[in-house]
């Protein structure tokens, strides 16, 4: 017979003394020497259960002793099988069968073993309902079945057992609602249900158990309150209901608990605000967590008061207002997290307490991250307690220096002081921490060099130093960082040859980032070492010679930017052996050649960019380069053949006659002969209105399935008469038809221009140029236009693309009832996040490489459409804009002549400029749209007020009262990730977003980098986890 000890149950609490009387006492209560149950019993029931119960269960090799032939051992020393003395010799009073590696079902049986007073078969795989057949047993006080996989509901027929004192069902799959019938167990001390799937309320009736000291009904679906009336529980130690849904206020009753020692409330929806008595009232508290919710108002400043106090864990939340400036009274206290909420420190008085924290001898974690924090760093942060192991002040608008004095926290494990205003230089006493595990310093003003010392770190991990303004060389020394997995120190102004000993760690695996420095020399053929890296970034450098054949080592390799240095020679051919490659980016270098026929083998590909090098010969037809979307080659002159949509001259041998130019000139004449047909299918058409006929469709594009000819009378067909009951949008100058192409029963958009209106037909000839200019898998694609007459004898314009079922992101952003049928529809984060790469993808590739710079010049969600994928396609092209090459001297008059104010209300940049960053402009505030779920013309925005605006004063502390509540509750069974995977990955984005959005276009990010961040906030999303902030395991 065995009892567990739970390590959530902290020494000193009176729950510890609980479980070890209970271990210690209750098998001298069930038990009795083996002996004296050899005789044989006279009720053969018991016997009976027990064979039916062994008969649900497997594998029988651990109930081998469990034998009725062997009429040598009876029941009641067969294993996990304890029965009673005296007046109950021979009945089974105990049943523990923990931990054996059963299968099998509880057998409906085991209510014939009617003086069982304790059944315990947790950590077992037993599978089935439960069998309301329980509640038979009515001595039984110790029923134990947690971590198997037990479903269905929870019988009520339990509230039959009335000796209950402890109920642990914890970590199975129950479902439904808790018993109410609970209520009438007048003995029941614990009952513990977490990790299931229950939904429903917490009954009011649990508040009637005047024995109860636990409740743990953490990780379920339950809704509505926490019942007051738990407040009229005068023996509570411990109440647990971390991630659930539960709403409303925190019951002021439970405030009141004298005895209350433990309360976690964390990742619900719970608001309002803590009494500001808290402290006195709850004398016994030792831990208080309610993390991920929604609070307001100030820290209590009575807080300190509760000198028992341990662990004040609040992050997530809208707390605000200054701190109290005593806190440091709670000399126990160990852990302080009180991260991404709004509180406040502008004067000396208000940094008062953090000079108080010295006092908590015990304190490990200190986490104030992401607040309203100003001012100078303290110099009192060398005086706090040197157990720390968390130290976290980052995203706050403080300045300063880090003093030398921070190698006195030598236990120290993650230190974060990033994204601040601090100044001078990375101290030397940093290689003290020699237990640190994650270093972030990125984003400050840091300069000077980096110390050697940092290569005594050899416990790091994450190693974050970008956008700082750091320089000279990396010190060798980082050879010594054998653990580190991320080393990030782009954006700053180191230089030197990249030394081998950094490329030689076999631990890094997620991302190597040198991107934006200074570095010259070849990229070290140790390269090779890095074979577990999934992301190589040494873009923007200065780097020369070839490119290393190792680099094909590294097998694991998903992202390789190496564009912008001064690269040459040949690609190798070991390239082609990462199979797992996803982008690689080698453009703007000085790579000469023949491209790779094996590149063609790259199956993962999803952007290939060879652009700008000195390429020559064939562009391979086989694999990825089949499909233009995914790769360019634009700038190599030297290059031929290929796919038709490549516009390239074809290769010698292949086409006899071969015209000279460049592909720069060819893709303009081949623009200006489409627009020329163009401008001769209006005149005939013109010439038919008076002749009342039709003409047939002119196809601009090629297609995959090219459709033959369609008059309009066949569109007309294909969309029913035009009929409304097929109308999918609105475009800017007329409607979007669902139709069906009777030739092969293709699915399309028909996009019908109301030639009334002005500019109806400017945007036709835009949207034709623009699209058959181009091609781009983020692109959607033109199958066929029309210019005609219809029967009436007036000009007809359509636009025939491909239908995109999931309709428009502004459907999927701000839905009615009338989308999609379901007003409920929401996108999770990470669809979210892969239609923004999506989008900037297209936006990177329309400004740098479709052969001349285009704008689109109306980037809004109702022009973002999603496939059956759900992946993005830009569409509505009638105001783009192509800029020419121009000189110094010409740009002027360029801009004059695009200078009109193009795009929708909210997405303009300020100036109304058609430029490049101007789409990035409208991206940005598309950015802040998804993930706000606002749109910029809200009527809250007004008075100057703008959705930038309005994010930026969330940001970062507060990004959770600005983002989506449908994406929150979207991401409800990830909430234990908040801390680092959810969260970092939003304030990446938001940061994006607002990035974007500056109202100056040269502070605004360049698209190539957005794609970059947007990758590592999506593998940050899908990889980072931190362990779960709450108690261990079962009670």
């Amino acid at each position: 017979m065995s009892f567990f000890f739970d390590p959530f149950i902290t020494f000193g609490s009176p729950s510890w003394l609980l479980t070890l009387t209970s271990a210690l006492i209750v098998p001298f209560l069930l038990s009795e020497p083996a002996a004296s149950a050899t005789g044989v019993t006279s009720d053969t029931s018991d016997l009976s259960a027990l064979l039916s119960i062994r008969a649900h269960l497997n594998p029988f090799t651990s109930l081998s002793s469990w034998d009725s032939h062997n009429s040598s051992i009876p029941f009641c020393q067969w294993l996990g099988v304890t029965c009673g003395s005296s007046k109950n010799r021979g009945r089974v009073t105990a049943l523990n069968l923990a931990n054996l590696g059963l299968t099998g079902s509880v057998s409906s049986d085991i209510g014939n073993l009617t003086f069982l007073r304790s059944l315990n078969l947790s950590f077992n795989n037993l599978q089935g309902q439960l069998p309301p057949e329980l509640g038979r047993l009515s001595h039984l006080e110790l029923l134990v079945l947690s971590r198997n996989a037990l479903e269905g509901r929870i019988p009520g027929t339990l509230a039959n057992c009335s000796n209950l004192w402890r109920i642990s069902l914890g970590s199975n799959r129950l479902a439904g609602e808790i018993p109410a019938e609970f209520g009438a167990l007048p003995k029941l001390q614990i009952l513990s249900l977490h990790d299931n799937d229950l939904s429903g309320r917490i009954p009011a009736s649990l508040g009637n158990l005047s024995s109860m000291t636990h409740i743990d009904l953490v990780g379920n679906r339950l809704a509505g309150t926490i019942p007051p009336s738990l407040g009229r529980l005068q023996s509570l130690v411990h109440i647990s209901v971390t991630r659930n849904s539960l709403r409303g206020a925190i019951p002021v009753s439970i405030f009141n608990m004298s005895s209350l020692s433990y309360l976690y409330v964390g990742y619900n929806q719970l608001s309002g605000t803590l009494p500001p008595d808290m402290g006195n009232t709850l004398v016994s508290l030792e831990v208080l967590q309610a993390f991920g919710n929604i609070l307001e108002g100030p820290l209590p400043i009575s807080l300190p008061n509760a000198s028992m106090l341990r662990e004040i864990v609040l992050p997530y939340n809208r707390l605000s207002g200054p701190l109290p400036r005593d806190i440091g009274k709670l000399r126990y206290l160990s852990s302080l997290n009180l991260r991404a909420n709004g509180f406040e420190a502008r004067t000396a008085e208000d940094w008062e307490f953090f000079t108080s924290l010295a006092n908590c001898s015990y304190l490990q974690t200190l986490d104030l991250e992401y607040n309203k924090l100003e001012g100078t760093l303290p110099s009192t942060i060398v005086n706090l307690s040197t157990q720390l192991t968390w130290l976290g002040l980052g995203g706050n608008e403080v300045h300063g220096s880090i003093p030398e004095g921070i190698g006195r926290f030598i236990h120290l494990e993650r230190l974060h002081l990033d994204q601040m205003a601090l100044t001078g230089h990375v101290p030397a006493a940093v290689g003290k921490l020699r237990n640190l595990h994650v270093l972030s310093l990125d984003d400050n003003q840091l300069s000077g060099v980096l110390p050697s010392a940092v290569g005594n770190l050899t416990q790091l991990e994450n190693l974050y130093l970008n956008g700082n303004g750091l320089q000279g060389e990396i010190p060798k020394s980082f050879g010594n960082l054998r653990q580190l997995t991320v080393c990030d120190l782009s954006f700053n102004k180191l230089e030197g040859c990249i030394p081998e000993e950094l490329t030689e760690l076999t631990s890094l695996t997620r991302y190597l980032n040198l991107s934006r420095n200074l570095f010259t020399g070849p990229l070290p053929a140790e390269v090779g070492s890095l074979k577990n890296l999934e992301s190589l970034d040494i873009s923007k450098n200065r780097l020369s010679g070839e490119i290393p054949s190792t680099i094909g080592e590294c097998q694991v390799l998903q992202y390789l930017y190496l564009q912008g240095n001064h690269l040459e020679g040949a690609i190798p051919d070991s390239l082609s052996s990462l199979t797992g490659i996803q982008v690689l980016d080698l453009s703007c270098n000085n790579l000469s050649g023949h491209i790779p026929v094996s590149f063609g083998r790259l199956e993962h590909v999803r952007f290939l960019n060879l652009s700008f090098n000195d390429f020559q010969g064939q562009v391979p037809n086989e694999g990825v380069f089949k499909n233009a979307n995914v790769y360019s080659v634009t700038g190599n002159n030297k290059l031929c053949g290929g796919t038709q949509a490549l516009h390239l001259q074809p290769c010698p041998g292949h086409v006899p006659g071969k015209k000279d130019g460049s592909p720069a000139v060819r893709s303009i004449v081949s623009i200006v002969i489409t627009v020329t047909l163009f401008v001769l299918s209006l005149a005939a058409a013109s010439y038919l209105l008076h002749r009342q006929r039709t003409r047939r469709c002119m196809p601009v594009v090629p297609s995959k399935r090219q459709y033959p000819m369609a008059s309009y009378s066949e569109i007309s067909r294909a969309t029913d008469g035009f009929s409304p009951s097929n109308i999918i949008g609105q475009g800017s100058f007329g409607q979007v038809y669902r139709g069906t192409m009777s030739y092969d029963s293709i699915v399309v958009a028909v996009k019908v221009f109301d030639t009334v209106q002005i500019g109806a037909f400017q945007s036709f000839k835009a949207e034709c140029e623009t699209l058959g200019a181009i091609r781009h898998r983020n692109v959607n694609k033109i199958l066929t236009v029309c210019s005609s007459a219809d029967h009436n004898g007036d000009a007809f314009l359509a636009i025939v693309t491909a239908y995109m079922p999931n309709g428009s992101l502004n459907d999927w952003l701000h839905p009615g009832a009338d989308v999609n049928g379901d007003a409920s529809s929401t996108l999770t984060l990470l669809q979210r996040l892969n239609i923004a790469i999506d989008v900037a993808s297209a936006l990177d590739y329309l400004h740098h490489y479709s052969g001349t710079t285009i704008v689109h010049c109306d980037l809004k969600p109702s022009n973002v459409l999603l496939d059956n994928d759900m992946v993005a396609h830009l569409c509505d092209f009638g105001s783009a804009e192509f800029l020419k090459e121009t000189t110094a001297g010409d740009l002027a008059k360029e801009i004059n002549r695009i200078s009109r104010l193009k795009g929708s209300i909210g997405y303009v940049a300020p100036g109304g400029t058609v430029s490049t960053k101007g789409d990035v402009y409208s991206y940005g505030v598309l950015m802040l749209e998804m993930f706000s779920g606002r749109r910029p013309t809200n009527s809250h925005f007004k008075d100057g007020e703008s959705l930038h605006r309005y994010v930026k004063m969330a940001y970062p502390a507060q990004i959770f009262d600005i983002v989506d509540p449908s994406l929150l509750l979207h991401e409800q069974d990830a909430k234990a990730n908040i801390d680092k995977g959810i969260h970092k990955c939003l304030l990446s984005l938001i940061k994006v977003g607002l990035s974007c959005s500056k109202e100056s276009a040269t502070d605004r990010m360049e698209m190539e980098d957005v794609i970059k961040t947007l990758h590592v906030a999506r593998s940050i999303l899908l990889e980072e986890t931190l362990p779960e902030n709450r108690r261990g395991d079962d009670i």
